[in-house]
């Protein structure tokens, strides 16, 4: 069952209902909006069952449920479709405070152990969706990054801005809810823990709302610097302003460098330099690896 009908629900839903051994169904207890989405995406909604509660979705006994309701209802949606042996898909932002998101996973492990003890019992899953950990080219710069080809990492930088994000909204949410824009680009932060393998030691947010744009949000431009226990300093820079969408990520080590430009969708490549001498010029080989060939 696909919760909620906004835009993410509508492209998990038409993602879904490409395949041929998934059977789907929608949840949406705003009926405008369920309406809207049928008649839109009527090409693949026009004959799917439907539900008008969360409660009624898990009544109807699924195998699992893509939560794409605001961040606020994440958690206890996610509690009660586990504590239901439901599996969860769950969009991120992950949930509204740290203390949802331990409860989350607190349900998680209760389902676990429920399962243990019924012989034969499979245990619901909670999963949230940063899908970029299977992006074939961020999986490459990971791995040179856990194999030393780039040596010790001493900078990663992210930039992801785009006021397409606002101006393809259709419910404008982002312009009353501040801080829209970390939840909307939360896969950054999360794509920099998993790369590097490390906690941070500490982190500073800087952010405001500037410029004079058809959509805007508060903030609309943030930067973000953590630093490590390795030494490591890290940077990601969001945001709402530009267009065309700029997004890419660079990865400097002492022995090497790696950088992907991740626009447009389906060109991605990752470039490689490793230093090959120290003399005047500093020269580098620098490679090119196909995201596909990961």
């Amino acid at each position: 069952v696909v919760v909620g009908t906004g835009s993410i629900g509508k492209r998990h839903g038409r993602l879904l209902c490409e395949r041929s051994e998934v059977s789907v169904e929608l949840c949406e207890p705003n009926a405008a909006s369920l309406a809207a989405c049928l008649l839109d995406e009527k090409e693949w909604a026009g004959g799917l069952a439907t539900h008008t509660s969360f409660e009624e979705a898990l009544a109807a006994q699924p195998d699992a449920v893509v939560l794409c309701t605001p961040h606020t209802l994440h958690a206890q949606q996610s509690i009660m479709a586990l504590d239901a042996n439901v599996h969860v898909l769950c969009e991120k932002p992950m949930a509204a405070t740290v203390e949802e998101a331990k409860a989350m996973v607190a349900a998680e492990t209760r389902a676990k152990r429920r399962a243990e003890a019924r012989a034969g019992a499979v245990a619901p899953v909670l999963a949230v969706g940063f899908t970029l950990h299977y992006h074939p080219a961020l999986r490459v710069i990971k791995r040179l990054i856990e194999e030393g080809e780039l040596g010790q990492v001493c900078h990663v930088h992210w930039h992801i801005g785009s006021l397409r994000t606002l101006m393809n909204s259709k419910s404008d949410y982002q312009a009353g809810l501040a801080g829209a824009l970390m939840l909307d680009y939360a896969h950054q932060p999360d794509q920099l823990l998993w790369m590097v393998g490390e906690r941070p030691s500490s982190v500073f947010a800087a952010g405001s709302q500037v410029g004079s744009l058809p959509k805007t949000s508060n903030p609309n431009v943030c930067a973000l610097t953590y630093s490590f226990p390795s030494g490591l300093v890290a940077t990601i820079h969001l945001n709402y302003i530009q267009h065309p969408d700029k997004g890419e990520l660079s990865v400097v080590g002492d022995k090497g460098w790696a950088t992907l430009n991740m626009i447009p969708p389906g060109t991605q490549q990752v470039k490689i330099g490793r230093a090959s001498s120290f003399g005047n010029c500093g020269c580098v080989l620098a490679s090119q690896l196909s995201a596909g060939s990961a």
